[in-house]
């Protein structure tokens, strides 16, 4: 994560978060759904998306927040592209990562399942798009505040401005900010970056090793 984004999560979190609550609350509705969830299923393609998805719905070129679930277990939350993150995911499930592209999350659920049971049935995502959702409910918001030292502050267009200058698409900090909202009120076990709620990631882990496909390699959490 680049450390501009972390500084645009952090403005919006120690001035916005009141107006972006109920933005939050929204996508979560959605991602907690079960009429949302979609089953993953991640397959040897070395020049496709390494998933498939039942029933079918399109994932290229899908902007979004996505929660990748192990049955009912919050797994792991991210943004971004759907085809690329999620086949970064199944691809480190399956063994088939590369160094430039490797996905932390994959690689611990591989080494944490049994002969890769959770395969073929226990493993979904659901997602809130930025273009379909999203993005019209950031629209609407007025982000304004009063800075003792720079008077008033329209944080859309600082935050338009940075992520123009890193090269960065400009829903980034707003989607990268409930990335780490939902990940912390889900306690999603496979996050690393951006996890404060690590009693409730503990809990939802000792609930996945209850599954009979779960391996408690404690030792072997992939870096």
């Amino acid at each position: 994560m680049r450390k501009e984004i972390e500084q645009s999560v952090a403005h919006l979190e120690n001035y916005h978060r009141k107006e972006l609550n109920p933005i939050v609350k929204k996508c979560l509705d959605i991602i907690v759904n079960e009429k949302s969830k979609r089953q993953i299923v991640p397959n040897a393609s070395p020049r496709g998306l390494g998933f498939k998805v039942r029933p079918h719905q399109p994932t290229s070129h899908v902007q979004a927040v996505y929660q990748v679930w192990v049955e009912e277990i919050p797994f792991y939350t991210g943004e971004g592209y759907l085809d690329t993150r999620l086949g970064r995911l199944s691809q480190g499930f399956m063994g088939e990562e590369c160094p430039t592209s490797s996905h932390t999350a994959g690689i611990w659920l591989r080494k944490h399942t049994e002969n890769n049971m959770v395969r073929t049935r226990h493993l979904f995502f659901s997602y809130v798009a930025w273009q379909e959702e999203i993005k019209s409910m950031i629209e609407e918001l007025e982000l304004e505040y009063n800075s003792p030292f720079d008077g008033i502050v329209d944080t859309k267009k600082l935050l338009r401005d940075i992520c123009l200058h890193i090269g960065e698409p400009t829903s980034k900090p707003y989607t990268t900010y409930i990335e780490y909202q939902i990940m912390n009120i889900l306690g999603s076990i496979g996050n690393t970056i951006g996890i404060e709620n690590k009693i409730l990631v503990a809990q939802n882990i000792q609930s996945f090793y209850t599954k009979d496909y779960a391996v408690n390699n404690k030792n072997q959490w992939a870096a």
